[in-house]
């Protein structure tokens, strides 16, 4: 800091310098050139202090004006992110750190059309793209920041449906179906920070689904780790815990989704290395158990995740495997059947989950599959299917293909689902759908979506029924969003 002072100063008095020089008498000229020339070599001295303290700094400076359209009045502009984020201001916003910042990144190379990328190992996301700044930065000479960095994103979708229910009522709804704030904070090459702020689309019982929009705090996690200097990391917060990958193209929920993804204040340690990567993690949990004491501990929420690609030629496989202590834990467990009353979370044996995922790309085409499941049947008492203990399970296959549409971005997919013993859950026996996406503008873009749902059989029967959930029949439902990120 005293050297970047002093050379501010020096520089300072050599502009004074000049202006003076030219209202002094002929005879002083000569003596104001010597002090100019000492002057100049001070400056050499110091900026070669600079070069050691910071090296780096002069080249990538250099390398900016160098660059085609640099406007040297201009200090706030830079031509690329990097540079920005190297030299910038301490606060910036770029969709590349928001909610879509896993499109096309090295750990997750998903379609940047996907409806809905994986919320799972978010932390490790950050990691990689940190490592991918650092390695440019590097390579460029620029240097890497040493001080906090706060990045700014977001989201907002809005849709239109129409469905023909279960019960063959038609329904027409408008609805701002997400709103999300992701706030990224850097503090130094080791620590990372993320707070993600949505917004409550649901209606409440008594209120109107508009006076329920309030702002809450959806996820919030801090990092600790640096994968160019170690491969292990740490993470602590409220999160998606890493079971299941839950990515889709449909814009409606899958079934594997609402059965098994799980959101928690967990404690996670992770290692990642090239494209290999595993967590294990923990929990306190909500459901209480009456005659298993390890349903209550700590290790019996726990889990691991174990993830790696492969490439053969151009097509690209990614495989992932997950499980977690207690299925009961689920989001989609807890909103329909454990968390219903009071008495509902107190479980009288905790069962196991098991995840297992495949995607296969071949540019442009892509397929999917994702099972998820109950390792062994529930207890009867806790959760049940045609008077017995329910196992409930779930997979969704889809293929998709990538293409042009008067010269913007398209995508083309289609699906299958299917769940078993899974009535409790709200979730479908089966269901199909086809959907039609297209890039309008950067960063925004529309999809359509049309899914059909055959709900149980009409003799199923299960521990609770969900409202409007009518066995025996089915219903169309057919969609329309448009996306928009910042």
């Amino acid at each position: 800091m005293k050297i970047k002072f002093a050379f501010i100063t020096i520089i300072f008095v050599l502009f004074s310098s000049n202006i003076f020089a030219k209202n002094t008498p002929k005879e002083n000229v000569g003596d104001l050139r010597a002090r100019t020339k000492s002057l100049e070599e001070q400056v050499k001295i110091l900026q070669s202090q600079i070069d050691v303290a910071h090296p780096g700094m002069s080249k990538s400076i250099a390398k900016i004006q160098k660059s085609d359209g640099y406007d040297k009045d201009n200090k706030n502009k830079f031509d690329t992110l990097i540079e920005m984020y190297a030299h910038g201001p301490a606060v910036v916003t770029s969709p590349a750190f928001g909610i879509r910042r896993a499109a096309g990144d090295e750990f997750e190379d998903e379609s940047p059309l996907m409806t809905e990328l994986p919320k799972i190992n978010e932390d490790l996301v950050l990691l990689h793209i940190r490592r991918k700044m650092d390695k440019y930065a590097v390579k460029n000479n620029i240097e890497i920041p040493t001080r906090p960095i706060i990045a700014l994103s977001g989201a907002l979708d809005g849709n239109i449906n129409y469905k023909q229910e279960y019960n063959k009522l038609n329904k027409l709804d408008v609805n701002l179906d997400g709103a999300q704030v992701d706030i990224i904070g850097e503090t130094g090459p080791w620590v990372t920070s993320a707070i993600s702020i949505t917004y409550d689309d649901e209606r409440v019982s008594g209120g109107t689904r508009v006076s329920n929009s309030k702002l809450k705090l959806d996820r919030g996690f801090i990092t600790v780790g640096q994968l160019n200097k170690s491969p292990m990391y740490f993470s602590i917060g409220q999160m998606f815990v890493p079971f299941g990958r839950f990515s889709s193209n449909m814009l409606t929920k899958t079934s594997t989704r609402l059965l098994g993804r799980t959101k928690d204040r967990a404690v996670i340690l992770g290692y990642s290395k090239d494209a290999f990567n595993v967590q294990i993690y923990g929990f306190p949990g909500e459901t209480k158990g009456t005659n298993n004491g390890t349903v209550k501990s700590f290790l019996g929420h726990s889990g691991f995740h174990i993830g790696n690609n492969y490439k053969i030629g151009k097509v690209k496989i990614d495989l992932e495997g997950s499980a977690i202590g207690n299925i009961a834990e689920s989001d989609g467990m807890q909103k329909n059947v454990f968390a219903l009353n009071a008495t509902s979370e107190s479980i009288h044996s905790r069962v196991w989950g098991i995840n297992g995922n495949i995607r296969v790309k071949y540019d442009p085409f892509t397929v999917s599959s994702e099972y998820i499941g109950a390792a062994r049947r529930f207890d009867s008492r806790d959760l049940a299917f045609n008077n017995q203990g329910a196992r409930p399970q779930a997979i969704n296959v889809e293929g998709a293909v990538e293409f042009k549409t008067m010269g913007r971005p398209s995508l083309f997919a289609i699906g299958y689902g299917q769940t078993w013993q899974a009535l409790s859950l709200a979730l479908p026996k089966q269901n199909y759908f086809a959907q039609y996406d297209v890039d309008i503008f950067k960063s925004v873009y529309f999809a359509v979506e049309y899914r059909h749902d055959v709900n149980y059989a009409l003799s199923d029967t299960a521990t609770s029924m969900p409202a409007g959930s009518i066995t025996g029949r089915h219903k169309n439902t057919v969609t329309g969003k448009i996306f928009v990120y910042f």
